[in-house]
């Protein structure tokens, strides 16, 4: 394990670098004053995504990141298939990835996505156990965004 980490708030953690999902553990300020949207979608849930999508408009200042259950070896499309609904920039998440404004990222498959200080961290899906890769990005988005995170949970959407 890495030193004690002081916050700019006065409290202390701990943080390693062998385990991203400690990362969510940090307490650290996020430099952008933005809403970030966490999505999240079942396998089959591409109709209720592309429906979202096509309603929000271009502008809004918020980040979009989706969360969808995608087959871990499989390549995915999402992206792709979703730029075709809106005018926004829509891309697969890579790892360090500044989160920006009016901007999609899609979960790439075969990884969990967390979010810390801003930043989008990618780590291989855990084979162990439940997989559960929305719930892990929603507390990450909100420990990171605080009162600036928005979740919309569209697994149970008819």
């Amino acid at each position: 394990m890495a030193p004690r980490k002081r916050s700019g708030r006065g409290r202390t953690a701990r943080k390693t670098e062998s385990d991203p999902r400690a990362i969510a553990a940090v307490d650290c300020e996020r430099s952008s004053d933005f809403p970030i949207v966490g999505v999240g979608a079942s396998a089959g849930g591409l109709d209720a995504v592309t429906q979202m999508l096509e309603a929000v408009p271009v502008n809004t200042g918020m980040a979009f990141i989706l969360i969808q259950h995608l087959a871990p070896k499989h390549p995915s499309n999402l992206a792709a298939i979703l730029a075709r609904t809106t005018p926004m920039s829509v891309t697969e998440a890579k790892d360090q990835n500044s989160v920006v404004p009016n901007h999609v990222y899609v979960i790439p498959p075969g990884q969990d996505m967390m979010i810390s200080s801003g930043r989008l961290r990618l780590s291989p899906r855990e084979i162990h156990g439940q997989h559960r890769p929305i719930d892990l990005f929603l507390c990450s988005l909100a420990q990171d965004s605080k009162h600036l995170a928005i979740a919309v949970d569209l697994r149970h959407w008819n």
